[in-house]
């Protein structure tokens, strides 16, 4: 989803989705980065960020080259090596850090808002399941390409999306208490209350895990309709 609300869907991402189902875990996925309104929420905090990293960016290159000589000549350059180039890290893992809560956000909107269209969330499991084979299998050719020694996983926390495996158990839990979101939600609306409870819900569970601002905000967008 860009910033300007436009869903676009490549070819590479529609061979992967095997029926409509699955194609409704990607939309309501991309909607629900939408409605959280987290382009709105990197772009206000990205300009911060670019502060906090701009002190730091001439520290790296020299702390780099430690890190070589670390690694070539002696360990005793590991120490400044690691004071030079920490502060930049932890800006950067912490920006990583976000857009991974942001993505596991649009996971629980993005299984709510399929549900409710009459989708079948648990298509979400297969979508992830192949697509966690498509990783294993390119990551194997990788390995056989350069050698296992020169091609290592890469850990969650170097990413800005969670691993499929990750994203994969998360999913299985969230898929019960999606449906019993829904089904109340239907129960309410059935008796005459208009309003949709399941991101009242999501704004309480996320705001539990520490991922409230875009679940907070869509709830007010979701009232406001």
């Amino acid at each position: 989803m860009s910033p300007t609300r436009v869903l676009t869907l490549t070819t590479g991402i529609l061979s992967l989705t095997k029926s409509d189902d699955e194609l409704a875990v990607v939309v309501g996925h991309e909607l629900a980065h939408a409605v959280a309104g987290h382009s709105r929420e990197d772009h206000l905090s990205g300009k911060h960020d670019k502060l906090l990293l701009l002190p730091w960016l001439p520290a790296v290159l020299p702390g780099q080259a430690l890190a070589r000589l670390a690694a070539c000549i002696d360990p005793i350059f590991h120490l400044p090596a690691f004071v030079l180039t920490s502060p930049a890290r932890a800006i950067v893992y912490w920006k990583l850090r976000k857009s991974r809560v942001q993505e596991r956000e649009a996971d629980y909107m993005g299984l709510m808002l399929m549900c409710e269209a009459g989708y079948d969330p648990a298509a979400a499991i297969t979508h992830w399941v192949e697509m966690d084979a498509r990783a294993q299998e390119h990551f194997s050719k990788l390995q056989a390409k350069y050698g296992r020694g020169n091609v290592l996983p890469v850990n969650e926390w170097n990413l800005t999306h969670p691993h499929p495996s990750t994203r994969i158990a998360e999913i299985q839990t969230l898929i019960p208490k999606v449906r019993a979101m829904v089904d109340h939600g239907k129960h309410l609306q059935q008796e005459g209350r208009p309003e949709i409870p399941e991101l009242a819900y999501f704004s309480e569970e996320a705001g539990g895990r520490g991922q409230g601002d875009g679940a907070a905000a869509a709830w007010d967008h979701w009232r406001s309709c």
